[in-house]
């Protein structure tokens, strides 16, 4: 064999034998790759996924782990503007690492302002809560001495005035009551009116059993004259009242709520301008054993709270006119 013939036979088995050798690590490189890549994909860290319904978006996020993360779907509803409303997957599943967690987020909804209800009697208040597309929620009652803020008005509201609630969100109410001087025994009520009977066993917290009536040429008709048990009673709990009250030579029944025709006492009157465009008339006129006569006129913005103290005789009715529109009756 010539020279020229070995030597290009000895290149060709040197080249072959390098590609081998570079086929052989070329596989052994993919193959580490791949087992690489399922090790990244199959040896992830576990975790349980945590519950985040309710929350605010930032405040769940910020308490997720490394590798863990939100995917976010907003939606409108009623549910304040970034709480996070469901989650499409359950709490405590556990899942590997990375993952995300599909969950849906509120945009906000219709929402309303709390209104300013300080010193508006209760049933007022929830009265306007209503107009204003919200509603009253829990409600408390606190004994205060000296306040501002009359007997049975509102005195505190949580969430408080201006706050955004969505529609039909609720406003928790603590209301004012006078602290009363707790009376331990029964006192005298001979010559009282009847009609003052339901306020008087009020403070003493007993109850009327029975009420009996007897001509009595002495005493007015409609007044006390018997009591049992005796002033000086000590108060128990569950004790009755038993009286005897005067009546008229006609046998004339007295008035036993109320107090007579021509008794004379102060009333507050509460009225909440209806809402509108522009200002309206409001009128009110008083109607009792006096006859009818008109007590209030002004134009008025709408919303406008009003407290008018009206000066009654005997039993009578407040109508309120808006606008030249009977509004509302108000028994006094």
């Amino acid at each position: 064999m010539s020279a020229q013939k070995k030597k290009r036979r000895g290149c060709f088995w040197h080249l072959l034998s390098y590609g081998a050798a570079g086929m052989f690590y070329a596989g052994l490189g993919t193959v580490s790759f791949l087992a690489a890549l399922y090790g990244l994909a199959s040896g992830g860290e576990e975790v349980p996924l945590p519950d985040v319904r309710g929350k605010l978006r930032a405040e769940a996020e910020a308490a997720l782990p490394d590798g863990l993360a939100l995917k976010v779907i907003e939606e409108a509803c009623t549910y304040p503007a970034g709480t996070i409303v469901s989650q499409n997957e359950p709490p405590g599943k556990k899942v590997k690492l990375p993952h995300q967690l599909e969950v849906l987020v509120s945009k906000g909804g219709d929402q309303r302002p709390v209104p300013d209800l300080i010193n508006l009697p209760l049933d007022y208040a929830r009265e306007q809560l209503a107009r204003d597309g919200l509603r009253a929620g829990t409600v408390q009652e606190v004994e205060r001495a000296e306040s501002p803020v009359l007997d049975g008005a509102v005195l505190e509201s949580h969430p408080s005035a201006g706050t955004m609630l969505p529609v039909g969100g609720a406003v928790d109410l603590i209301v004012r009551r006078e602290a009363r001087p707790q009376i331990t025994q029964i006192p005298n009520l001979i010559n009282q009116r009847i009609g003052d009977i339901e306020s008087i066993s009020s403070k003493l917290g007993v109850k009327v059993e029975r009420i009996d009536k007897r001509f009595d040429s002495d005493h007015a008709p409609g007044t006390i004259i018997e009591q049992y048990p005796a002033p000086g009673t000590p108060i128990t709990e569950g004790m009755m009242l038993r009286l005897v009250v005067a009546e008229g030579a006609d046998g004339a029944a007295p008035q036993e709520r109320g107090g007579d025709a021509g008794a004379t006492r102060t009333v507050p009157l509460y009225f909440v301008v209806p809402p509108g465009v522009g200002s309206y008339e409001v009128r009110v006129a008083l109607n009792d054993a006096t006859g009818e006569h008109e007590v209030y006129r002004d134009n008025c913005e709408p919303g406008r709270r009003l407290l008018i103290n009206l000066t009654v005789s005997g039993r009578g009715y407040a109508y309120i006119y808006v606008a030249g529109d009977l509004n509302r009756v108000v028994p006094l």
